[in-house]
């Protein structure tokens, strides 16, 4: 451990200030066990790499996320985190490794080139909103068309977009916490039942494509039952959302305060698009827990602790990337780590990139050679950023 400082409440200061942090924590060494909360933060591009890969490191661990809750707290969540124990992100059993190879063959790029060709006439359509005087542009573009691409690839229905992604969102909501928030919880535990209605009343029975036919027969073959399959479509659901319009709002931003940005995209749109998903990285965190004694570095982190894989840090590594705060469309392709590597890699990571770029390609349409300078409001909680508005400034 160096000499830097770090603050006694680290979950705060990164909610205050995620870059300034991790680059504390990174400069304080490979890992950094915060005595506040007992998390062992692991910030460098190199270890957080390798360690994504370690099988040593189990996922989330939904006793030791909620050990500081009393007995009536607890209680209010137990439904939430059930739900999220069964993630494909979050679990390592025998059912998800068997839906997680199936849904990686219904995500792969011969199984999206259907729902990719209709992106661009998404982008177009909803990109017309753009040039309404004093457009608020997350909701009058960002978050309908990422609504719209997600909710054509997952085959739900236009009448139940909104209400369905809402309930997205107030499950993020609930994700997003670093403490307990009796309302937040109340609202997530209402959007969970309302979407488990939804999903086994509904989607099972109308839902169109060929994900929703994916859903309903691993369901008929009894490969997983209502609970498991409704843990993937939400995770599907609120990673396809959230992250996506951050990571999107992101881009506009960069595209008005970066020179080289529309250069760059212009001439290279894919390189461009992962520049961004690595500056964005709307997940700030990969938690995990450790299933035995781990050394990194000088330290040994002990097999049962809860562990911290700071993907924003690790994405913003100066060891990993020259000027790491700049665009480059040079730099190795798919070398962030924003989705993650290995067992945990994001299923949608395809998508999310196809939906970003189709996008930007509408943004930059609309606001022709010279895009107009927009100013963003962000809300950052220790574990995630979220964009709440974009306006074109004046």
């Amino acid at each position: 451990m160096s000499g830097v400082s770090l603050s006694a409440h680290l979950f705060r200061d990164i909610a205050d200030d995620p870059p300034g942090t991790f680059a504390l924590l990174r400069a304080a060494g490979p890992v950094h066990h915060d005595p506040e909360t007992g998390i062992w933060f692991v910030p460098r591009y190199a270890e957080v790499s390798r360690l994504l890969l370690d099988n040593r490191l189990g996922p989330r661990s939904s006793e030791a996320a909620t050990s500081d809750l009393d007995p009536a707290e607890l209680a209010t969540v137990t439904a939430l985190e059930e739900l999220f124990r069964r993630w494909l992100v979050f679990d390592d059993g025998p059912t998800v490794a068997t839906l997680r190879s199936a849904f990686t063959h219904s995500l792969n790029a011969a199984a999206l080139r259907e729902w990719q060709a209709q992106l661009t006439g998404l982008a177009a359509q909803h990109a017309t909103a753009i040039h309404e005087p004093g457009a608020e542009l997350v909701t009058s573009f960002v978050e309908p068309y990422v609504t719209a691409a997600v909710s054509r690839l997952l085959g739900i229905a236009a009448e139940h977009q909104d209400p369905v992604a809402a309930w997205g969102r107030e499950l993020v909501g609930y994700l997003a916490l670093d403490r307990y928030r009796a309302d937040v919880v109340a609202t997530a535990d209402r959007a969970l039942r309302d979407l488990r209605s939804y999903f086994v009343t509904t989607y099972l029975r109308d839902g169109s494509g060929p994900l929703a036919r994916r859903f309903v027969d691993l369901l008929k073959s009894g490969t997983a039952d209502p609970e498991d399959l409704l843990a993937v479509f939400t995770q599907m659901l609120t990673g396809g959302l959230e992250p996506t319009c951050t990571a999107l709002a992101h881009g506009m931003t960069l595209g008005t305060d970066d020179p080289q940005f529309l250069t760059a995209f212009r001439h290279d749109p894919p390189a461009v698009v992962d520049e961004v998903l690595r500056l964005a990285c709307p997940f700030h965190f990969a938690p995990r827990t450790a299933l035995a004694d781990i050394k990194v570095g000088e330290d040994v982190i002990p097999r049962g602790a809860r562990v911290i894989l700071v993907l924003a840090s690790a994405n913003r590594d100066t060891e990993a990337y020259d000027d790491p705060d700049l665009v480059s469309q040079v730099r190795p392709r798919r070398s962030h780590l924003t989705f993650g590597r290995g067992l945990h890699y994001c299923l949608g990571a395809r998508a999310a990139r196809e939906i970003l770029r189709a996008g930007l390609d509408s943004v930059d349409e609309a606001f022709g050679r010279n895009w107009p300078g927009v100013a963003a409001v962000w809300v950052r909680s220790p574990s995630m950023s979220r964009v709440t508005s974009l306006r074109i400034a004046t």
